[in-house]
């Protein structure tokens, strides 16, 4: 047997003892310029909740931000909101590719992607006739919900 058939067979024996990914407890995360949005999706409950909104303060204090949620929520799996712009690059498609590679390195724990593209606006129009204030607020955990919605469904459909 060669070493590319040995590998082979390792990965199929880790991919079959790997949960379906609807049992960890995720944490999606919408990253943003200014503002990181996160939810949580909790198998116990099948719930998904929002957390309140990060105001960004550079790489190493968004990651020690990241780090505190990870341990304070018990969260096993990560998932990153992930613009799916038609075939087009984005700048913002670039950063969200940035975090997950990053978050890959910084974190021992799974870390998925999710297409987000519309997320955004859903989260716009559900907060239509709040006040500025409150939209900037809610925006972005309220898109990290909705997308990981998404995620947790098309999960769902593939068991």
């Amino acid at each position: 047997m060669n070493f590319h058939s040995k590998k082979a067979i390792v990965e199929v024996l880790k991919r079959r003892d790997e949960k379906p990914k609807t049992e960890y407890r995720l944490l999606a995360i919408d990253t943003g310029e200014k503002r990181m949005g996160f939810a949580i999706w909790d198998p116990r409950s099948q719930l998904i909740r929002s957390l309140p909104q990060y105001q960004r303060r550079g790489l190493k204090n968004d990651l020690l931000a990241l780090q505190k949620i990870v341990e304070q929520e018990g969260v096993e799996a990560l998932v990153v909101g992930i613009p799916q712009n038609e075939g087009r690059p984005s700048s913002s498609e670039s950063a969200a590719l940035f975090w997950e590679k990053k978050l890959r390195a910084q974190f021992d724990l799974p870390v998925w992607s999710c297409d987000e593209s519309m997320s955004s606006r859903q989260a716009e129009e559900i907060l239509r006739g709040q006040s500025p204030k409150r939209k900037k607020k809610k925006k972005d955990s309220l898109a990290a919900a909705l997308f990981l919605e998404a995620f947790i469904r098309d999960q769902k459909n593939e068991l």
